[in-house]
């Protein structure tokens, strides 16, 4: 398979090892090891102000459903975001279990007449 890179000002397609374009755009040599890289130019830096635990927690009291919605919906834009909500769904999970057992348990060991 050969490799290619396109030109960023004319999108023409040219070879890896081409130095300039036939619009003069000049293309960045990058030092690699073994297999050339081309980095992207055109990174967005998207900042979020929410705290993590917000996620988290809504995602505990609105009983899960929503957690995992929020997870479906960040986890491409913001991934440490939908990781939280998915923290706090599996979270209320845990919890929810732990309740049923506690309660299963002392209503067995009650109807034995172990529970004072």
């Amino acid at each position: 398979m050969q490799k290619i890179k396109y030109c960023p000002k004319c999108q023409k397609q040219y070879d890896i090892n081409q130095e300039k374009c036939e619009c003069g755009y000049e293309f960045v040599k990058l030092e690699s090891h073994e297999d050339e890289t081309v980095q992207s130019t055109n990174t967005k830096v998207i900042v979020d102000n929410v705290p993590l635990w917000i996620w988290a927690f809504l995602a505990f009291i609105t009983e899960s459903v929503l957690g995992w919605v929020f997870y479906g919906m960040f986890k491409n834009s913001y991934p440490e975001r939908a990781k939280s909500a998915k923290k706090g769904a599996i979270t209320f999970y845990i919890f929810v279990g732990v309740v049923v057992l506690i309660t299963v348990l002392y209503l067995v060991l009650d109807a034995k007449g172990k529970i004072v």
